[in-house]
């Protein structure tokens, strides 16, 4: 999971990131930024703070 790998992201290289980085970000809606960080707790409820903002109630549910 920790691994380094170059991911292509959108059709264009996307800086080196990890395995695991790459499985969160593949699950997420596409609407959403890249999420290439150390992602904590609060940074996990910013995100599905940011799901709700950008894709109101109904796209998350499914999501």
């Amino acid at each position: 999971m920790h691994a380094i790998i170059n991911l292509r992201h959108d059709g264009k290289w996307h800086k080196e990131t990890t395995v695991g980085r790459a499985i969160f970000n593949s699950i997420i809606p596409k609407e959403l930024e890249y999420a290439d960080l150390t992602i904590s707790k609060n940074d996990l409820v910013k995100i599905i703070n940011q799901t709700y903002l950008v894709l109101g109630i109904i796209k998350p549910l499914i999501f």
